[in-house]
């Protein structure tokens, strides 16, 4: 967002009948030539006051503008890159959010959120990494899989039977699922994600959690602003977290449950494009159930103590704040913290 309202230009033969012609009163002076006497001039490093919007768009002049995204940093540009930068988009960011605009261009122009999700680049990158053959049959190998279909590069469907479950027939993967982590045969993977070897409970969906926490940076600090960044329970300001209503975890599960994608124990072992099916639904379903707020760590720790974590609920959270003002938890705190700063309430 352009801040500057007025600028001052150097004046030149070349812009002078420019800012004459938009209504602006240039003064000029006597001069004396061998060829005219008394001719009229401007004289050399005149300066004019002029408003922003009558600067042509080619102008090498310095303006301010503010980040439409954080609204905090202000940025100093020359007009015409200012120009230059909104023939698409037309906001402004700051260093710190120029990967919002960036994703904001390419849903815009591709519908996609960054370059990587065009095709194009996939298959240039899938191009990057091809194998030879011998390599992939021997992944394919080692898989327990019968490669029946041709290699063309690391992301292309290639159709394998599993020699432990052939009664599936043919069934298709990619070498990079066979690359990763000998993936590709639905019961395979199925077998891999139940019973004793299940990740929901053991630890396995932990690393994915971390990662989708950290897609919700923006969200915790709105919660948290949305309450003047004070503890809903305390009113105080110290050591806050943001607290889900409706559990995280139980968000987690369900996005997974709804895409249909077995749970691995690192990020890493997931396609993009599965990851970015993750994504899109567990955004989809936090804007759904993600009511938040901000609560003091200690109570928040507390909190869980008392409920546990997972299948959380608002009706839980409202019981958990009501003994907490009665004073139930008082000497729970006290037992925790051993210290003043909590004898006297000032959480």
């Amino acid at each position: 967002m352009l801040i500057t309202d007025k600028v001052e230009v150097s004046l030149c033969s070349q812009n002078i009948p420019y800012y004459e012609g938009l209504g602006y009163i240039i003064y000029r002076r006597r001069k004396s030539t061998k060829d005219a006497k008394d001719k009229l001039t401007v004289p050399k490093g005149t300066k004019l006051i002029v408003d922003v919007k009558d600067l042509p768009k080619s102008s090498h002049v310095q303006v301010c503008v503010l980040c439409d995204y954080c609204q905090k940093e202000i940025i100093t540009k020359t007009y015409d890159k200012y120009n230059s930068q909104r023939k698409t988009i037309e906001k402004d960011c700051c260093e710190s959010c120029k990967g919002k605009k960036t994703n904001e261009y390419f849903r815009e122009i591709h519908g996609v959120e960054n370059n990587t999700s065009l095709q194009e680049v996939k298959d240039k990158v899938a191009e990057a990494r091809r194998e030879d053959e011998t390599i992939v049959n021997e992944a394919f190998k080692n898989a327990k899989y019968i490669k029946i279909g041709k290699y063309k590069n690391y992301r292309t469907p290639i159709d394998f039977i599993c020699t432990i479950h052939p009664e599936l027939g043919v069934q298709q993967t990619t070498y990079a699922t066979v690359r990763q982590y000998q993936g590709g045969c639905k019961a395979c993977r199925y077998e891999s994600v139940t019973g004793e070897k299940c990740h929901f409970w053991k630890g396995g969906i932990t690393d994915l959690m971390n990662y989708l926490r950290g897609k919700i940076l923006d969200w915790k600090k709105e919660c948290s602003e949305s309450h003047g960044n004070r503890c809903v329970i305390t009113k105080k300001t110290e050591n806050i977290q943001v607290h889900h209503l409706y559990s995280f975890s139980n968000i987690v599960i369900e996005t997974m449950q709804l895409v249909g994608i077995p749970i691995y124990p690192q990020v890493n072992m997931y396609l993009s494009d599965e990851l970015m099916v993750i994504e899109e639904t567990f955004r989809k379903l936090h804007a759904k159930h993600g009511d938040g707020v901000p609560i003091n760590k200690y109570l928040h720790e507390l909190y869980h103590d008392e409920y546990g974590k997972g299948n959380n609920t608002p009706c839980e959270f409202e019981d958990f704040k009501m003994k907490y003002l009665q004073g139930v938890y008082d000497e729970k705190l006290i037992d925790r913290l051993k210290s003043s700063y909590v004898k006297n309430k000032y959480l």
